[in-house]
Order: structure tokens, then C-alpha cells, then sequence
């Protein structure tokens, strides 16, 4: 499998936009020169269009190890007018930049059907415009998305072609909904896995959220990359969680997934 890790991983979200922005292009050669083999370019809610533009001008160097985007988690909160001009443009700049796949976090809804009724509109105009740049939409299992099985089930029989999936390994323990609960038809259109680890806590003791190193936690890894052996993934395995030591442990989750999909569970 393919193994790569997202620029987020350096970001200290206490920094300014123009220290995100600088510790974004370094995190880029720091992960490929890890021996990583792609990248993950997270774009922050704090970004300007012109940094936006210039990370993406930097990421040609990796042309062909920039395998995913994750836009701005808040890019399909905001009022419906205005997502149509900032994802349009990002799934623009993707395909011109050779990025193939997007990352998105969906609105938060209260439930599947009013979920649906939103994400609908902006998809069957956004799918064909991804179509015409050949890039991919998936959106993210975010813990307060409800029924993700059931959502993406839905999601791909009205959009067959140019939309996925991106699963956190995270959000499959801390929600009731593990990738048991995945229907194999739906598992096909997994696009990209975060690989995160998880405790049972998300947040520490001073209420800020908790990040762990892998192998920290509770997952058993090696179990999951088996199910997706089974299903014969062809997407990354994108280490996404906080570095507090940025180089170490880039080079420690190498190791350690390697070590898991080695090892039988």
C-alpha cells in the first residue's frame, strides 16, 4: 500500500496563517525526503487565495507524490451561494496541479435525510465540473456524520463516477460505526485512509484535543489493513495526527506501519 502523510501534521494550530503557510511547504519536503510516498496537502481555514496558490505552486515539485488535498474544513459549512465559487476553484486548482483526490468534511446535519437534501444540490453541480478536471470528491466520516454507511451508500449510487470516500481510522473506534458495518459495494469507492490512533479519549485533561503517536492507542492497525488487503485498496494510507516532534515521529509512523501490515493480527 501506499503510505503518505499530511502536511497537517506539522501545522501548531496556536500559529499564524504566515507561519502555517511556511511550515506547510518545509512539511512537504520533509515528508518525501522520509521516504514517504505521497503527500497529503492540508489547506487551512486561515489561508488566503494567494497562499493557496503558491502552496500549490510549490507542489509541483512532488508532481505525482501529491495525492491528496484536504480543503478547508469549513469549505461546504459555509452559506450555499458561497460554496459553489471556493470548491469549484479548489477542485480547478486540483486538476491543474495533478492533485487527483479531494478531501471534504461535510455540513453538519442532524440527520441522513436532511444531510442528503444538502449535499445533493452542491454535488450535481460540483461532480461534473470534478469529472472535467478528473479529480475525485470524498468526503470524510467525521464523527457527527450520521449513519456513514448508509450516507455513502447513498452518496455513490447517485454519483458513480468522480466521488469516494476517505475513512479515519480514528472515527471507526470512537463512533459505534467500525468498518464492519461497511458494505463491501461501498468500501469499493475508499479513496483515502487517515491513519490515526485512538484511546477512547479525544480530548486531555486540559480540554484540548488529543493526539497520539501510533501505537499509542487502542486500534489494532494490522486488522484493518488486512480488511483492506481483502479488498484490494489501491488508495493511501495517510498518516494524519499532531507531531509533537515532527521529524522523529514522521519516522516513527513509517515504521510503525510498515511493522503493521507486516504483522498478522
Amino acid at each position: 500500500m501506499i503510505i503518505s502523510c499530511s502536511t497537517a501534521t506539522f501545522l501548531d494550530p496556536e500559529d499564524s496563517p504566515e507561519g502555517k503557510f511556511r511550515t506547510t511547504i518545509s512539511a512537504m519536503e520533509h515528508i518525501i525526503f522520509s521516504g514517504y510516498n505521497g503527500i497529503e496537502l492540508f489547506i487551512a481555514q486561515v489561508f488566503s487565495d494567494e497562499m493557496i496558490n503558491l502552496l500549490l505552486h510549490e507542489a509541483l515539485k512532488y508532481q505525482g507524490k501529491v495525492l491528496t488535498l484536504h480543503a478547508p474544513k469549513n469549505i461546504l459549512h459555509k452559506p450555499f451561494k458561497e460554496i459553489f465559487p471556493s470548491l469549484s476553484r479548489l477542485i480547478k486548482k486540483a486538476g491543474q496541479h495533478y492533485i487527483p483526490v479531494i478531501v471534504l468534511h461535510p455540513p453538519f446535519r442532524s440527520n441522513i435525510d436532511s444531510l442528503l437534501k444538502t449535499i445533493f444540490p452542491i454535488f450535481d453541480k460540483m461532480v461534473d465540473y470534478a469529472i472535467k478536471y478528473n479529480v475525485t470528491l470524498t468526503i470524510e466520516n467525521v464523527p457527527y456524520l450520521p449513519n456513514p454507511p448508509l450516507f455513502y451508500e447513498n452518496l455513490i449510487s447517485r454519483y458513480p463516477k468522480n466521488v469516494g470516500i476517505t475513512i479515519d481510522t480514528e472515527y471507526l473506534f470512537s463512533t459505534e460505526f467500525s468498518l464492519e458495518k461497511y458494505p463491501i459495494k461501498v468500501l469499493r469507492y475508499l479513496k483515502n485512509v487517515h491513519v490515526r490512533d485512538y484511546d477512547g479519549q479525544g480530548f486531555d485533561d486540559e480540554g484540548k484535543r488529543k493526539y497520539l503517536r501510533l501505537g499509542e492507542g487502542k486500534i489494532s492497525f494490522s486488522e484493518i489493513f488486512d480488511k483492506l488487503r481483502e479488498i484490494d485498496y489501491p488508495g493511501p494510507l495517510t498518516v494524519e495526527t499532531s507531531f509533537k516532534n515532527p521529524l522523529e515521529d514522521l519516522k516513527e509512523s513509517k515504521i510503525f506501519i510498515y511493522s503493521a501490515l507486516s504483522s498478522p493480527y
